[in-house]
């Protein structure tokens, strides 16, 4: 993701509607179930996710591979974030990470399925994983190109990204789903522009109160059911041994 991008989410995420209702979502119907005492979040960026995490959880920790990503993120007085790369980070200690959080990052690696594999082989039994993916190829624009994207993916293509690893699947969702009318018509008209800008802007603080509320009355069903289709996917899985 270039540079500028980095700077873009730092300045919105702490109030953008999407990432201020995804972590709400991801937290009241994922995580808070699990009580996990300590995070760590991989492909963590500017941060908001850790930081805002820290509320809950006692110890949130966020890495990722981008200077710049890491320079924003460690301007936040909350959470701890290390620069590098969680297959050689000397600095993580697996056997005390509860939670494990890929908040869509699965997208940008090229060998995905070889990921999922080593990170899984570091976690500690018991251990939990939330990963969430942008969905459906047909929703693919001129948004996945600027951020890095190599695919987008289907519920079932998440779940196979998992298969035959020692993994006890405990949710696998699209979510996202009530703005996906609005968000398919965006990218089918307006997706294929040019320039070097993803579709992240800001919204006046009124369309983005309503936003933010549309899209978290999906926790009031994810917190029980799955949902059919959706902008996302999430997948959620504990360790098994």
């Amino acid at each position: 993701m270039q540079e500028a991008e980095f700077a873009q989410h730092a300045a919105l995420e702490d109030h953008h509607w999407w990432f201020r209702a995804r972590r709400e979502i991801l937290y009241n119907c994922f995580i808070a179930g699990r009580r996990p005492s300590s995070l760590l979040e991989i492909g963590c960026g500017s941060g908001g996710n850790v930081a805002w995490l820290s509320r809950f959880i006692p110890e949130t920790t966020g890495i990722d591979i981008a200077p710049a990503a890491v320079a924003f993120a460690r301007q936040r007085p909350e959470g701890k974030y290390l620069l590098g790369d969680f297959r050689t980070c000397p600095d993580l200690t697996w056997e005390r990470y509860d939670l494990i959080l890929l908040a869509d990052v699965l997208e940008h690696i090229p060998d995905d399925r070889a990921f999922v594999e080593e990170l899984v082989a570091r976690m500690r039994p018991g251990a939990c994983l939330v990963a969430t993916v942008p969905a459906l190829t047909q929703l693919w624009s001129h948004h996945d190109v600027v951020l890095g994207h190599q695919r987008r993916y289907t519920r079932e293509q998440l779940g196979r990204l998992f298969a035959d690893l020692p993994l006890t699947t405990l949710r696998l969702s699209y979510f996202n789903t009530l703005l996906f009318p609005l968000i398919a018509l965006h990218r089918l008209l307006f997706g294929h522009g040019q320039g070097e800008s993803s579709d992240l802007t800001s919204h006046g603080p009124w369309a983005n109160a309503l936003l933010t509320r549309i899209f978290l009355l999906e926790k009031y069903w994810l917190q029980h059911w799955n949902l059919p289709m959706g902008v996302s996917c999430v997948h959620v899985a504990q360790k098994r041994g």
